[in-house]
């Protein structure tokens, strides 16, 4: 009788365990929907993602734009999105603005803005002739300044509710004779962070006017992709296709590189190991709610990094 009392008790313990572990499973559960975005019956790849004040989410590819309502796509072919002729072209980025401004970055250098009408604009029409001087090949924001950078090393700012453009520096060339841009961040709206392809890295401080090299630990002539995020505590992570770097931190506050102390070695080796094949596609996003640095790579999927 006791026996049987003891299997009923156990019995009653399990099945009151799977149930509060299937309400815990429950209240922590997350749904995906995988959206099947194509063009013609034909898969388009997805580069860059943005959502607007409105909730509508936007998607470049190499085609064109296709925003989300929840419910359908309405595609905005790249013809439409950018002034010369596209036909050797492909939309490169999209990214919103701190006023809620869309804006779209082409593979040879076009830059268009998304008007209040629906319609995307050049930019030359609020500089005029700027897009035929320069090929723009990275585009920034910060506070409400959008920052390019051009083919030939140049820095600008541009204000757009004015209208107003500023040469602000041109990086110099290296041992290469190139400076190429691969990356840029503004750190606190004052120092300009500018990585370069197998050249130096560099920081502009905007007050002074000054140009100075950021040493770094390695062969920087051997890093063809340095792409560079600032966390919430304004530290430099610093990805590399070059072997045997992996991700790096700098904390100018200490004025080291800190990766070693602020990530476990198990993790560091597998965030290494995204960069040294060489890097495809990183971008920086965060996630509504928690302000996780997300990052983003071809062919390895998702990490998400906290700021530790």
């Amino acid at each position: 009788m006791n026996k049987k009392l003891n299997r009923n008790k156990i019995y009653a313990l399990c099945v009151l365990g799977l149930f509060c572990l299937s309400y815990l499973s429950g209240q922590h559960s997350s749904n995906f929907i995988h959206l099947s975005s194509k063009l013609d019956n034909r898969n388009i790849k997805v580069t860059h993602t943005v959502q607007d004040s409105l909730g509508f989410v936007w998607l470049a590819h190499a085609e064109g734009i296709s925003k989300y309502d929840g419910y359908n796509f309405e595609f905005t072919p790249k013809e439409s999105i950018f002034r010369e002729d596209t036909s050797s072209d492909e939309l490169k980025k999209i990214f919103r603005d701190a006023k809620g401004v869309i804006w779209a970055l082409s593979m040879n250098g076009q830059i268009s803005y998304l008007e209040k009408n629906g319609r995307f604009l050049s930019i030359d029409q609020s500089i005029k002739g700027f897009q035929k001087k320069h090929k723009v090949t990275i585009v920034n924001e910060d506070n409400g300044v959008i920052w390019f950078t051009s083919d030939k090393g140049s820095i600008y700012s541009y204000d757009h509710s004015k209208g107003i453009v500023d040469s602000i520096t041109t990086i110099p060339g290296h041992s290469l004779g190139l400076n190429e841009v691969n990356s840029l961040v503004v750190r606190k709206s004052d120092q300009l962070i500018v990585s370069t392809y197998r050249g130096p890295l560099y920081i502009y401080y905007l007050a002074t006017k000054r140009l100075e090299t950021l040493e770094v630990p390695y062969d920087y002539t051997l890093a063809d992709q340095n792409l560079l995020l600032l966390d919430k505590k304004n530290r430099l992570w610093i990805g590399s296709s070059y072997v045997g770097h992996g991700i790096m931190v700098y904390d100018f506050d200490k004025e080291s590189f800190v990766q070693d102390d602020i990530i476990n070695e198990q993790w560091r080796s597998q965030l290494n190991e995204l960069f040294i094949s060489y890097v495809l596609r990183c971008e920086r996003y965060y996630l509504v709610g928690n302000g996780w640095e997300w990052t983003v790579q071809v062919g390895h999927g998702v990490w998400g990094i906290d700021h530790l």
